[in-house]
């Protein structure tokens, strides 16, 4: 089992922004996975191959209310690369 523990995500909400030539990702977006890249290396995660299984577990940093699918996005987007 691999375990990795990054920083809170930015909402899914909160991952692109429209401009004149089209869509993009934003500042903060661009930041956190940088950050979230960073910290995973320094972990030295194995190598996924094949099929896997994800949990997700994430800690509010503050009361507000959340849409979990939301911060779900960002995370997978940074498994990937």
């Amino acid at each position: 089992m691999t375990e990795l523990y990054l920083p809170y995500p930015p909402s899914a909400n909160q991952l692109w922004t429209r401009t004149k030539r089209g869509m993009r990702r934003t500042d903060k977006y661009e930041a956190w996975l940088w950050d979230a890249a960073s910290k995973a290396r320094k972990q030295k995660p194995e190598a996924i191959e094949g099929p896997y299984k994800l949990s997700i577990q994430v800690v509010r940093p503050d009361l507000r209310k959340r849409d979990l699918d939301n911060l779900a996005k960002a995370p997978l987007d940074a498994m990937t690369k």
